[in-house]
């Protein structure tokens, strides 16, 4: 796959061919919500059977959480999935620029993004993907290594990144077939296709 240098100035002969903007494309939002509902029982699927093989000890030690803590425990967990996912999308647009993302919060997703960015099908894929394989791996790695009673939060927060991942997921899958010179910008809440020609 060709390497395309992230740039600030759009090249001549590049033109916008698709663009996606959440804030004003409700139904998008609405469709990448449905979108979750499989995503998270795959994912709860594979990960659990990784808890069930590997720390089945941690499983049979649940009847030791009352109600409440875990109630409070879900809440934490899709907080910090939030904030360590952004976050891990922002560190690779740092790594690619030198420039700090921008970040932002709306009522049905959050986001990172690079408005005065373009960026090459191989550094947009791996801005894309960077919270879905570190989480996973990290989270996994814990899972295999952390008393009982974290092993279920870790589980939870593998599970929650991964389901929050599908719309990263469809970005990827867009940019690969897209041509290898394309240039991407992540506006945070949206994004741009360019093309030459």
């Amino acid at each position: 796959m060709k390497t395309i240098q992230p740039t600030r100035q759009l090249p001549d002969g590049y033109s916008r061919t698709y663009s996606l903007h959440l804030k004003a494309n409700k139904s998008a939002v609405v469709w990448m919500q449905v979108a979750t509902i499989p995503a998270f029982i795959l994912s709860a699927w594979a990960f659990a059977w990784l808890v069930l093989e590997f720390r089945s000890d941690a499983i049979f030690g649940l009847n030791r959480f009352n109600n409440l803590a875990v109630a409070l425990g879900i809440v934490a967990v899709n907080f910090a999935v939030v904030v360590f996912h952004e976050l891990a999308h922002g560190l690779f647009i740092w790594v690619f620029t030198r420039h700090r993302p921008v970040y932002g919060w709306r009522w049905f997703y959050a986001y990172a993004g690079a408005p005065d960015w373009y960026f090459g099908k191989l550094h947009y894929i791996v801005i894309a993907l960077a919270p879905l394989v570190l989480i996973s791996i990290i989270g996994v790695v814990l899972i295999l290594v952390s008393p009982a009673p974290v092993v279920l939060f870790l589980l939870g927060v593998i599970i929650f990144n991964a389901t929050g991942a599908v719309g990263d997921l469809w970005l990827v899958l867009k940019s690969l077939f897209e041509p290898e010179d394309v240039l991407i910008r992540d506006t945070g809440d949206g994004f741009e296709f360019y093309r030459r020609g």
